[in-house]
């Protein structure tokens, strides 16, 4: 037994002579230190690359803005006209006047935070474009007033040469006037003058000697002075010029003739007086010829592009300054006051985009399309308080200069309406279908019949119009004599309007009731040039109620005709989706809110189409209320950081209307989504401080888990 249990100890025991266990314990040890030489070494390689990638992201800080609705930069219409910007290759300089350093008080806070939003601005601008940069204004309001006027040195010359001419004519003016004054007292000791006319001969002198001398030494003294400032205010100082030379032209002129002298002292000259006025009425003339030509001079000089600049830089502004041109964006251009209904106080919605990509389309357009808003009715359209007045205010923001105009007279008692503003090549109509008021339903037939010939006229001399039209009710039908307005205009250029139906959506009212609105959203466009940047953006096309399922100026069907004019192009560019709920029903329908097949007209159904012949350009829209002031300012507020934001419930209503413009004005390359649809706070970056964090932690992040990962492999390594 103790034999056995000898044997098997003996044959457990190496032959070798070698420890139990010793081989084993070596391997594994030399594989931990390779692990720990893998990991270390794969924690330098990492460091090494995230160390490489920090550098390259601060040598190359490329940035791109990922989200959908592109809210950390610039709209797309801003990076297209930034894009025109770098073509023309024109300098552009952005001044933030903003004051800087610590805010002292409530206001002080606001408006250093209403600069640094201006700053953050500025910033995204000089990022996009090689051709717009920030002109820092760290040496003070001097260091910019001298870029002004080396910018538009051309532009004062005139204006400097007129000072300079002033100094030598005021020479030649005093000379006279103490030549005459010596001669009015010499004048006045006349034995033959009577005890009044000397009195008379001697406020001439006084005049001659006081007054004129002295009006002429201050006009000097002030154009001396804009001579040798920086940027003076040379509109102001050359009306002083020009109004100086008229008052001494026209002191001359009462003082050098009897009857005048006369009817201003009420005294008769007397003989001697007369014949001495007699006497220098040559020199007299020569005096005045000479300050009526200076003054003629100086009133043809050409007004600043720059304007009066200096008045216009406020404490709180942005200045725009471009090649040719100057343009201030006071404070309440840049932040619109809006209450958010969360506080006594109004916020403020940032509106600098939009404020800075009006001045650069007046920089670098050479013209601005004029737009006439038309309507069978002299109705308040564009004005203050108007139906149109938002869209009339966009259209000017993006440089297009904006009219309203009717055949139909104010006031019938004055006579007829004078002719349009404008029209022919270069001109676009917006034409608005609105009902007739009051007792001017029995006329519109015939004012129908009037603006539609203008419009023929105005299409033939190369003009393009815009059409907003909507569903005609039976009753209007009648008023305009059966006749659809404008279909035979139209159909000239390719494009059928059925108004005899109105497009409705079925909308639940209760768990079991339903009733037919007019009214239908759109989001998906075809493509085109005018619908292709509106895609994924709301729009409402919308009418008003009169009685249950009877509405007027509703969504109407307007699409291209089956066959199209020889030379005509007509395409759709909104159009209903294909849903159940949507269909066009009779104007005058009062049935239930179903779809009746036969009578009724069955989804998708086209809403607008733009159309070309020749160089004319039409588009039609059926709808007249979906660029109306109640839709395109539906929204609601948001605040994200401390900052108000607006939501617009319907932002694709204002970018049609003008993407639309753009293309009737020639100018498509200028569509694109603008800063106003978007609907969340735009230029709103990271912090210097945050964005040291940021970096901090992109660089440690990766390290710690390295290390944390290779401490875990050697964990399991070991166990094993």
């Amino acid at each position: 037994m103790a034999a056995e249990n000898k044997e098997e100890i003996s044959t457990a025991a190496p032959q070798s002579g070698v420890p139990v266990g010793t081989a084993e314990v070596n391997a594994s040890g030399k594989r931990r230190w390779l692990y720990g030489v893998n990991t270390a070494l794969l924690i330098i390689i990492v460091l090494a690359v995230v160390v490489c990638l920090d550098w390259l992201s601060v040598r190359f800080n490329y940035r791109k803005d990922l989200t959908t609705g592109g809210i950390y930069s610039l709209s797309p219409r801003t990076k297209k006209l930034l894009s025109i910007v770098d073509q023309q290759k024109k300098r552009i300089y952005l001044v933030n006047l903003y004051p800087q350093g610590q805010p002292q008080g409530r206001s002080g806070i606001t408006e250093f935070l209403q600069g640094r939003k201006v700053q953050q601005l500025i910033k995204e601008y000089s990022r996009n474009s090689s051709y717009v940069r920030q002109f820092k204004t760290t040496n003070g309001r001097k260091a910019l007033e001298k870029k002004i006027r080396a910018r538009f040195k051309g532009e004062f010359l005139p204006y400097q040469a007129a000072a300079r001419q002033f100094a030598g004519l005021a020479v030649q003016i005093r000379k006279f006037l103490a030549a005459e004054a010596a001669e009015w007292g010499r004048l006045a000791q006349h034995p033959g003058l009577t005890g009044r006319q000397q009195q008379v001969a001697l406020s001439v002198q006084s005049v001659f000697d006081g007054s004129l001398p002295r009006l002429i030494a201050r006009t000097q003294r002030h154009a001396q002075k804009a001579l040798h400032s920086t940027l003076p205010d040379w509109p102001r100082i050359s009306k002083e010029l020009a109004a100086t030379a008229k008052m001494l032209a026209s002191n001359l002129v009462a003082l050098s003739k009897p009857d005048a002298l006369e009817q201003a002292t009420h005294v008769q000259p007397g003989r001697v007086i007369t014949a001495y006025l007699k006497h220098r009425t040559a020199a007299y003339q020569k005096e005045i010829a000479l300050l009526n030509a200076y003054r003629q001079k100086v009133t043809a000089i050409k007004p600043l592009r720059a304007g009066a600049i200096l008045h216009e830089l406020t404490p709180d502004s942005l200045l725009v300054m471009g090649p040719k041109k100057l343009k201030v964006l006071p404070s309440y251009s840049l932040f619109k006051p809006r209450n958010t209904g969360l506080s006594q106080r109004p916020g403020y919605v940032f509106n600098g985009e939009q404020a800075v990509n009006s001045a650069l389309l007046g920089m670098i357009q050479k013209h601005r399309t004029k737009v006439v808003f038309v309507s069978i009715s002299p109705t308040n359209l564009i004005s203050a308080g108007g139906p149109f007045s938002r869209i009339a205010a966009q259209l000017r923001r993006s440089n297009f200069k904006v009219f309203d105009w009717s055949p139909t007279p104010v006031n019938p008692q004055q006579g007829p309406t004078g002719p349009p503003p404008a029209m022919g090549k270069g001109v676009i109509w917006v034409v608005v279908e609105l009902p007739p008021p009051g007792q001017e339903s029995y006329l519109a037939g015939m004012i129908n019949k009037q603006l539609e010939s203008k419009i023929r006229q105005h299409l033939t001399q190369g003009g393009n119009a815009l059409f907003l039209l909507g569903s005609v009710p039976e009753q209007l039908m009648m008023s305009f004599g059966g006749k659809l307005p404008f279909k035979g205009l139209l159909g000239g250029y390719g494009i059928r309007i059925r108004p005899t139906y109105s497009i409705v959506r079925r909308t639940q009212t209760s768990r079991h009731g339903y009733v037919a609105m007019p009214e239908v959203q759109v989001s998906s466009f075809p493509k085109t040039v005018i619908g292709r940047p509106l895609e994924s953006l709301a729009t409402l096309f919308a009418g008003q109620m009169m009685a249950p399922n009877q509405f007027l100026l509703a969504p109407t069907v307007v699409e291209p005709l089956a066959h199209l004019p020889k030379g005509t192009m007509a395409k759709v560019i909104v159009q209903t989706s294909a849903g159940a709920d949507i269909w066009g029903q009779p104007s005058g329908y009062t049935g239930r809110a179903v779809f009746q097949a036969g009578t009724d007209l069955p989804a998708p159904l086209p809403l607008a189409v733009m159309a070309q012949k020749g160089n004319t350009r039409v588009v039609a829209i059926g709808n007249v209320l979906f660029a109306s002031n109640s839709i395109l300012e539906s929204g609601q507020p948001y605040v994200t950081g401390g900052q108000l934001g607006w939501v617009y419930n319907y932002p694709g209503n204002a970018e049609l209307f003008v993407n639309a413009m753009y293309w009737l004005a020639h100018d498509a390359h200028l569509i694109a989504v603008s800063p106003r649809a978007t609907v969340a706070l735009r230029i709103s970056r990271m912090g210097s401080g945050e964005e040291t964090m940021v970096r901090l932690w992109s660089f440690i992040g990766p390290a710690c888990l390295v290390i944390v990962a290779g401490f875990v492999v050697f964990l399991v390594r070991r166990r094993v």
